[in-house]
Parts: structure tokens; C-alpha cells; sequence
């Protein structure tokens, strides 16, 4: 509902944690996944659609590479900040660099509103980053741009685009 109100922060309250629930059905996790997804009006991207933005805290940077080499492999590019994009040069791939909000411009969200970015994968950590993540979280909802802030949602993400691509979905009679 956080695309009702615009500007609204959609970081959710307890209060909100178990509001508005979706389900998909199908005969797998990926399929489940993005019927999921797309009956809470978020879209899945395909690699023509732009850029994956990575920008992921140290300790999960070793747990999100097998998912970025994964996004890879289905065709898609990526943008990242530059502590994360050292991070994936030093494993191989090439992400173009991109500052944070509060680093200057042109920053994610300028990518954002310039229809350069398909999906966020942003697992912040402290007090300081939650500042520019406020104004990314706000665009990411105005723009329905698909947005993961912890790397078991950035992998299920990544499987229900993998099956997407992969297969058409199935309309299940109940």
C-alpha cells in the first residue's frame, strides 16, 4: 500500500510486518516466488529491462556473490558503491560505480529516477547508512523497482527471475 502515499518511508513498523500478504502457488520455489511477487505489484526484471544496484555491507559480501554471479549468468549488468564493486572486481565482475546518496551526484537514486536501475540488493548496516537508504527506499517504491535488503531475499529474488526467464507461468486451479 506504500504506493498510495507518495514519499511515505515503506520501512515497516511491527505493526505493518504482517499486513498485506500474497501468495503464489507452483511447482517450484522461483515459480511460487515471482507469482508472489507480482500479486504484491512487484515486478521482476529481465536483463533488458537495466542494471542490477548491489550495494552490500562486508559481512554479507561473501554470501551475495554466488547470487550476483547467478544474475550474471541470466544476462544482467550491474552498478554498485565502491566498497561493494571492489568487492566484485576482485571476483570477476565489472559493475559500473555508483555513489551513495549522501556521496554526491549522479547517485542511485539519480540512476533510479533515470530508469537505469531493474533491481536493488541493499543490505545496510548502521546508523549512517540507514540516512541515504530512507531516499532510496521511497524511489524504489515511486518507481516499482523490486528491492532486497537481505541476501535470502536478493537469492529468492534471483530464482524467481531465473524462472521467469526460464519458463512462462502457469495459471493453477485451486
Amino acid at each position: 500500500s506504500f504506493d498510495r502515499f507518495a514519499g511515505l518511508d515503506p520501512l515497516l513498523g511491527p505493526e505493518m510486518k504482517s499486513t498485506g500478504e500474497v501468495i503464489g502457488t507452483g511447482d517450484s520455489f522461483g515459480e511460487s516466488f515471482a507469482k508472489a511477487q507480482a500479486a504484491a505489484s512487484v515486478l521482476l526484471p529481465k536483463p533488458e529491462d537495466g542494471k542490477v544496484f548491489v550495494s552490500v555491507h562486508d559481512r554479507d559480501k561473501e554470501t551475495i556473490l554466488p547470487i550476483i554471479k547467478q544474475l550474471e549468468s541470466l544476462g544482467f549488468e550491474f552498478a554498485a558503491t565502491r566498497g561493494t564493486a571492489e568487492f566484485l572486481y576482485a571476483n570477476g565482475i565489472w559493475p559500473e560505480v555508483v555513489m551513495k546518496v549522501h556521496d554526491g551526484r549522479p547517485n542511485v537514486v539519480d540512476h533510479m529516477r533515470a530508469g537505469k536501475i531493474s533491481l536493488l540488493i541493499n543490505t545496510p548496516l548502521g546508523r549512517f547508512s540507514q540516512k541515504g537508504d530512507h531516499e532510496i527506499r521511497i524511489e524504489a517504491v515511486r518507481s516499482k523497482i523490486p528491492y532486497t535488503t537481505t541476501t535470502s531475499a536478493a537469492e529468492a529474488a534471483a530464482v524467481g527471475i531465473r524462472h521467469l526467464l526460464e519458463e512462462e507461468p502457469k495459471v493453477r486451479a485451486l
